[in-house]
């Protein structure tokens, strides 16, 4: 089971890819250019770049609450829905809110990191990238690799509920 995180934003995002349960791939990408037409191409392209990479089973989107949608976002928002549908991917939404209704005993971003390198050791040198720095770059990731994780878990107890109606 192949799953891609992606914290969306205009200028900077986040990717994170699981499969099989193991962290394959996380990586941010920064987009400083002013908002334009051909900037929302050019993110687009970086996320279908990974779903033809990576052909996941589900894309879990962590996105900004509505009331902080800028008309960039929308338009980037509409961009991928034609995306995922054109790929024919499974794709969930998840706003912080939704995803700190999923892990209550996180309470801040340095948690949610922490948590990160517990369950995914690996990100150890991002971690000390993000902590020393004390830069948003890197909190994308960590977004990105936290949604595709909550994506895991949901899959796996969707997984759960469809054997255990079974006939």
């Amino acid at each position: 089971m192949v799953i891609l995180g992606i914290s969306l934003g205009t200028s900077t995002t986040g990717i994170a890819v699981i499969s099989g349960g193991e962290l394959t791939f996380s990586h941010t990408h920064s987009f400083r250019d002013t908002w334009t037409d051909d900037k929302a191409v050019l993110i687009t392209s970086r996320y279908e770049h990974y779903i033809i990479q990576h052909r996941p089973h589900i894309t879990i989107v962590k996105i900004p609450p509505v009331h902080h949608h800028s008309s960039a976002l929308k338009q980037l928002l509409q961009t991928l829905k034609t995306l995922f549908q054109y790929h024919g991917c499974m794709v969930e939404y998840k706003t912080k809110e939704e995803m700190k209704a999923e892990m209550p005993d996180i309470q801040n971003h340095h948690q949610l990191m922490n948590h990160c390198v517990e369950l995914y050791p690996i990100l150890q040198p991002e971690y000390n990238k993000a902590v020393a720095g004390k830069n948003n770059y890197h909190a994308k990731l960590f977004d990105a690799v936290m949604v595709a994780h909550l994506g895991k878990a949901s899959l796996q107890k969707a997984a759960g509920n469809n054997m255990s109606h079974s006939p």
